[in-house]
């Protein structure tokens, strides 16, 4: 979308109270200026410091305070939530927008305003025989350092909490969990008149004005927080990783606990095996012996056959 911010007076980006919301109501109508007052936000520093999430969030807040503002900007369904307005949702963004190309058009305007100093004239120089002009060496123009944009303020900001929980997150969180902006914090920067800020929100709701440090941001007091015990986000992300993890150690009990069977049945069916086959030797043993027996009775009766074709052939 192609903002034009010619519908917005020069010094804009410095309005405060009846200024600002004498602005937003031009812009936006009587219902945006209700929500950012109920809200605070009285200032369009204030209000590009705020995320637009954050101003609707509140339709998720049960408070007899807030009843009015829900009924005048949203839409209340049968179950008795509420959903915002469609104009009321697109006046805001388009606001944000607005004021944010504003912001952004200011810093570009002083960028170009850095230039180098011009040489320095030329000096005369007397001899004995003459007069002359000698242009002296030109001095060397310090250079200027040209102001980082709000993106490179972002992206400096980024950076540098990526190289600090690499080197950190061990002492914080389980190893392989990485913190994201837009979900476990937002980073909010704007530059107004030279005037350097950001803000930087947990998911708990804690919100950390970022101090500078030679014309950059340094994020000390929001690396104290991530460590505190007062920092609801990493209690419950500590929480669930330990949760996952017992139940990890539970699961590799268990298949132990089978392996251990598995093994005793497999013993169990190896016993009855040779029992079996114990068995099984027994039995032919009995069979053998039977046999014997048999062909010793057979042996006797042949003798006694014997012993009685003797006795015929006496007679």
């Amino acid at each position: 979308m192609i903002v034009d911010t010619s519908v917005l007076p020069t010094d804009a980006l410095t309005y405060t109270d009846e200024q600002f919301f004498h602005l937003v109501r031009n812009l936006c109508g009587n219902s945006s200026v209700n929500l950012l007052e109920i809200l605070c936000i009285r200032s369009v520093q204030s209000f590009l410091l705020t995320d637009t999430k954050d101003i609707f969030s509140v339709i998720n807040f049960d408070c007899d305070q807030l009843e009015d503002i829900k009924r005048e900007i949203c839409f209340q369904l049968q179950d008795k939530s509420y959903i915002i307005k469609p104009g009321v949702e697109s006046s805001i963004k388009y606001l944000k927008e607005l004021l944010l190309t504003k912001n952004n058009e200011h810093i570009t305007r002083l960028r170009k305003k850095v230039t180098p100093p011009p040489p320095p004239p030329p000096t005369l120089t007397k001899s004995s025989s003459s007069t002359t002009t000698a242009p002296t060496a030109p001095a060397v123009a310090m250079k200027q350092p040209i102001p980082m944009s709000i993106d490179d303020h972002t992206k400096y900001v980024l950076e540098k909490f990526l190289e600090w929980w690499d080197n950190n997150k061990e002492n914080v969180l389980p190893e392989g969990f990485v913190l994201k902006e837009n979900e476990h914090f937002t980073l909010t920067v704007t530059n107004c008149s030279a005037n350097l800020a950001g803000l930087i929100k947990c998911k708990c709701g804690v919100i950390k004005k970022l101090a500078t440090k030679d014309g950059r941001f340094v994020l000390s007091n929001f690396y104290k927080h991530l460590q505190t015990l007062s920092c609801s986000m990493m209690k419950n992300i500590k929480k669930i990783y330990q949760h996952n993890r017992n139940n990890r150690n539970d699961n590799n009990d268990n298949n132990n606990d089978n392996n251990d069977n598995n093994d005793n049945n497999n013993d169990n069916n190896d016993n009855n095996d040779n029992n079996d086959n114990n068995n099984d030797n027994n039995d032919n043993n009995d069979n053998n012996d039977n046999n014997d027996n048999n062909d010793n009775n057979d042996n006797n009766d042949n003798n006694d056959n014997n012993d009685n074709n003797d006795n015929n052939d006496n007679n």
